[in-house]
C-alpha cells in the first residue's frame, strides 16, 4: 500500500524525542499513511493548521506544554481528527486525563508495531466516520441552520435608540440601527 496524503490517512506524530518520532514516522510510513514528525505542540499546532490530518500520536511529556493541552485543543478545534497520547508510564490517572482531554486512545511505551498499527488504524476509523458525516451533512437538502428568509430584518429596525445608534451583535460585530420615525 503506498503512501497516501488524504486527511484521514495522514498521522501527526508530536514527541520531543528524535529517536522515537523518526521510529514512529517510518513504521507508520511504512503501513501506508502519511506520515509528518514534530517536536512539540506549537509546532505541532502550525502544522494541523497547515495540513490535513486524521490522527495524532501525541507524547504525553511534551516541553513547554501539556499534552492534555494540545489532545483538548485538537479535540475542540478540529472536527474529524483523532488524538492518541503516547507514555512511558503505565498510569491509569494519566490514561483517565487524557480520555478526559478527548483522546481517543492510549498507548504505553514500549508497545509493539502491532499495537501502534491498531490503535492507529482504530483512530483513523474514528476520524473517517467524522469526516463522512460531515461530508453527508453538507450534502443533504436540508441546510445545517435554519434560512432566514429575505427581509426578515428590515421589521427588526431598532425604534426606541434614536437615528444612528450603533450595536454590536452577540459576535461583536457593529451594525447600525436607525429609527423609523
Amino acid at each position: 500500500m503506498g503512501t497516501s496524503t488524504h486527511r484521514a490517512h495522514s498521522v501527526l506524530v508530536v514527541d520531543n524525542d528524535v529517536a522515537m518520532r523518526d521510529f514512529l514516522t517510518f513504521v507508520l510510513d511504512d503501513a501506508g499513511y502519511g506520515c509528518t514528525g514534530v517536536p512539540d505542540a506549537a509546532a505541532a499546532r502550525d502544522e494541523l493548521l497547515a495540513r490535513d490530518y486524521g490522527v495524532v500520536l501525541i507524547d504525553v511529556r511534551l516541553p513547554r506544554e501539556r499534552a492534555h493541552d494540545l489532545v483538548q485543543w485538537v479535540s475542540s478545534a478540529l472536527l474529524g481528527v483523532e488524538s492518541v497520547v503516547m507514555s512511558t508510564l503505565d498510569d491509569p490517572g494519566i490514561a483517565e486525563a487524557a480520555s478526559s482531554s478527548g483522546a481517543c486512545g492510549w498507548l504505553v511505551k514500549p508497545f509493539s508495531v502491532d499495537e501502534l498499527l491498531g490503535m492507529v488504524r482504530n483512530a483513523n476509523g474514528r476520524a473517517q466516520r467524522v469526516q463522512g458525516g460531515v461530508a453527508a451533512r453538507r450534502n443533504t437538502a436540508e441546510p445545517d441552520e435554519p434560512r432566514i428568509p429575505p427581509g426578515f430584518y428590515a421589521g427588526l429596525v431598532g425604534r426606541s435608540e434614536g437615528a444612528g445608534h450603533e450595536r454590536r451583535t452577540r459576535a461583536g460585530i457593529p451594525c447600525r440601527w436607525t429609527s423609523r420615525g
